[in-house]
């Protein structure tokens, strides 16, 4: 039966495995701390087609996800690595215009409560992403210290899995994977073949019916 998640909150463990679409294989994934939130939204298109004085036909054209990854710092080595910036030989960071953004997968967990009220970790996968230069504040310091967060723009788009089709991302729970849960930020996992689907069972033929009565002689 499958698991029934009732929602989900936290975001913890951010990784990041640098994704080389030729060879189609992941880096060994990296951890990024400092995770404030993550929002993806879906990206697509609606068309719609009317017809008989009524909605004909209706189709959503799946283009993966956007959103802001918003962190306390984005590392040095994850703004080389993804937006192709450098350090010159005295360790100064430079923010190079005008680089290829490089393809990564993004990894992280969250928690869900299921449906008997029980904390699980899960943790997810989005495949194929890159992320735009973040935006950062500067503000002058008050009697309290208020740290500022860094955010940038990620966007998730399908890639092709043979046998599987178009995917985005996917999630994996640690109560129904536990082997696969442990070993999640080792290295990027590849989903396995679809479960088959339980052929529904013909229906049993009914009882035939009665022969007719034949009629009565006169």
């Amino acid at each position: 039966m499958d698991k029934i998640n009732k929602l989900w909150y936290g975001l913890d463990k951010v990784h990041y495995a640098m994704f080389s679409p030729g060879a189609f294989t992941w880096d060994t994934p990296k951890r990024i701390i400092g995770a404030v939130g993550f929002t993806p939204t879906p990206q697509g298109s609606e068309t719609t087609l009317y017809a008989d004085n009524g909605k004909y036909f209706f189709y959503t054209k799946d283009n993966g996800d956007q959103g802001d990854l918003e962190m306390y710092l984005f590392p040095d080595y994850f703004l080389i690595d993804i937006l192709g910036w450098a350090k010159d030989k005295n360790g100064a960071l430079l923010a190079l215009a005008n680089k290829a953004q490089l393809p990564f997968a993004l990894m992280f967990e969250v928690n869900v409560v299921d449906e008997n009220d029980r904390v699980i970790p899960m943790r997810m996968i989005y495949y194929n992403v890159k992320g735009a230069k973040p935006t950062i504040q500067y503000n002058t310091s008050e009697d309290a210290i208020a740290p500022n967060t860094q955010t940038m723009t990620i966007t998730a788009t399908p890639i092709n899995f043979e046998g599987i089709g178009d995917l985005t991302s996917i999630q994996i729970r640690q109560d129904t994977m536990p082997d696969e849960f442990e070993t999640f930020f080792d290295e990027v996992y590849i989903p396995d073949e679809l479960e088959a689907e339980e052929p529904e069972e013909p229906e049993e033929p009914g009882e035939p019916p009665d022969p007719p009565e034949p009629p009565e002689e006169l």
